[in-house]
């Protein structure tokens, strides 16, 4: 028999008369709610660990595209601030 189905039954059974004080069918349904419970949680940290993964390295992803297109425009930066500095050295000597 189809697990599920068997579920279905043994839960439809909890809900008739038949069922009232039976403990083995209490426990059974309680034991079933847990599993499927459990199940749930389960699937549900599941995709939250799948979800922190996907973000971590889209992060990384974008991180390393941003460094690789800024180098160029950083090293032109770089050589604009040192060839200003030199200016104002040059300056500041000839104010002596």
């Amino acid at each position: 028999m189809n697990p599920a189905k068997f579920s279905i039954n043994v839960l439809q059974l909890g809900h008739t008369s038949l069922a009232e004080n039976h403990l083995g069918i209490e426990e059974v349904e309680t034991l079933m709610f847990e599993l499927n419970y459990a199940d749930q949680e389960k699937y549900i940290l599941e995709g939250q660990r799948r979800y922190r993964e996907q973000m971590n390295s889209q992060y990384t992803a974008g991180y390393t595209d941003a460094e690789e297109k800024c180098k160029a425009e950083i090293a032109e930066k770089d050589s604009e601030i040192a060839q200003l500095r030199a200016e104002l050295e040059k300056y500041k000597n000839m104010n002596k």
